[in-house]
């Protein structure tokens, strides 16, 4: 019953903040549930990094009391919220145990020091504190970046590295942080409509309103076509952690490189399949 009082609270910020034919309304709903799905619990007191605009609007509308930062070098939806402070990845102005749960959207892959990034993340943080973390899902070969390439659609390049597998994630967090749950989704279909979405979006400005509605029904389709997609990964993922006491600590690995829950399951995780 929690669950669902939570999802109807989720759809109702949506309607409010989130126009229906939008053009990219569909891709940023199933984000915003999927970050949503995965905050610790209703109240209390949360950091926001990087997300801004109606994906800012809808998390703040599920509850609690939220704080929204940049980081510096990050601030492409400054127009967006032109009032939001930047904050240097290795140092937040914040005091130590001030949030319940800090949200890391799409950050971690622009960050040289992930380790002081996670640090103060840690440090703000309160005991038993939560963080979230979204981002882009590392795979070994990806079709859409071939299709990106055809397009001549140009990586960021402000991008560190390309993305995270479950075990790079660990690796990332292991010294203050024990993951609970890391859950991939957005699949080849859905990320073809959204790369398609943002090249027609790129030409015509503003869309027509058919085109909007186009795009949006698109998204649709995609998502559907996403549960045909069996065996495939997604590219990208939502990962819920929980704070523990700062204690590094060494992963075990083998004379090959892989961990042991990578040796398990034959393979590196993240990378098992080509879509």
């Amino acid at each position: 019953m929690a669950a669902e009082n939570v999802q109807r609270e989720i759809r109702a910020a949506e309607e409010i903040v989130v126009q229906p034919d939008s053009l990219d309304s569909y891709h940023l709903r199933r984000k915003a549930r999927r970050i949503a799905g995965a905050l610790p619990r209703r109240g209390g007191r949360f950091l926001l990094i990087g997300a801004a605009g109606a994906l800012e609007r809808i998390l703040q509308e599920c509850g609690g009391e939220w704080e929204s930062v940049d980081l510096e070098g990050l601030e492409s939806t400054r127009r967006e919220a032109p009032e939001r402070r930047t904050v240097r990845p290795d140092h937040f102005p914040f005091p130590e145990g001030e949030f319940s749960g800090v949200v890391a959207v799409d950050v971690l892959e622009y960050i040289a020091d992930e380790q002081n990034f996670v640090r103060e993340c840690h440090r703000v943080l309160r005991e038993e504190g939560q963080l979230v973390v979204h981002g882009r899902h590392l795979k070994r070969w990806a079709l859409l970046n071939v299709v990106r390439r055809l397009a001549g659609v140009e990586e960021d390049h402000r991008l560190v590295r390309k993305g995270y597998s479950q075990s790079a994630l660990f690796d990332a967090l292991k010294d203050g942080f024990n993951i609970e749950s890391f859950e991939i989704y957005s699949r080849f279909p859905t990320e073809l409509a959204a790369l398609v979405t943002a090249l027609l979006f790129s030409r015509q400005h503003p869309a027509p309103p058919w085109l909007r509605r186009t795009l949006s029904a698109l998204g649709w389709i995609a998502a559907r076509m996403d549960a045909l997609a069996l065996g495939t990964k997604g590219y990208r993922f939502v990962a819920l952690a929980r704070r523990r006491v700062w204690r590094p600590r060494r992963s075990p690995v083998l004379r090959d490189g892989r961990s042991l829950a990578e040796a398990a399951l034959g393979g590196k995780i993240g990378s098992a399949a080509p879509f």
